[in-house]
């Protein structure tokens, strides 16, 4: 947990448990917590992540999927204890050539992390928008491909994943 002070934020807290709730029920999936900066918004879900299976990354230094990948799997390693899955992300790790399928393939275990512990798993991709910007730049630089149209494609692939309704994944931006 956080050493931050949590003050004045229960009802904030409040409708993330409720949200969590419905997601464990199908209805729903993902949100964006945003908001000026330093007004707390990592802390709240730091102390909405206490009890729960799940982690919050720091996206805004992430430019690349394979940094991305080897995040996801230290904080899966911490949350499953060294299960087939990371070992999978591992060998996807090795093996993926392509950018945007190694992004895609590693989202995809996200989901089934939460098979595997039979509960949602959350994932906070803190500084999100800055993720999107910097992987898309990356991934057109590697592919030969305009920035816009990875951009799209990543907005569109995180999409198909979260229709999945498998994992629970909070993005904090600055407003």
């Amino acid at each position: 947990m956080s050493s931050h002070i949590f003050v004045d934020r229960r009802k904030e807290l409040a409708d993330l448990e409720k949200f969590y709730e419905m997601s464990k029920k199908g209805i729903y999936s993902g949100l964006i917590l945003y908001g000026w900066r330093k007004v707390g918004k990592s802390t709240l879900i730091d102390f909405f992540l206490s009890n729960k299976p799940g982690f919050r990354i720091n996206c805004a230094w992430i430019s690349d999927p394979e940094t991305f990948c080897r995040i996801i799997i230290d904080e899966l390693r911490k949350l499953l204890n060294d299960v087939e899955l990371v070992k999978e992300l591992k060998l996807l790790l090795r093996e993926e050539r392509n950018p945007m399928m190694l992004l895609r393939k590693t989202f995809e275990i996200l989901n089934e992390a939460s098979d595997y512990l039979k509960n949602k798993v959350i994932v906070a991709l803190d500084e999100f928008h800055k993720f999107i910007d910097k992987m898309s730049l990356r991934i057109a630089r590697e592919t030969n491909k305009r920035k816009d149209i990875v951009y799209n494609d990543i907005l569109w692939m995180l999409k198909d994943i979260m229709e999945k309704k498998k994992v629970v994944a909070p993005s904090l931006s600055n407003g």
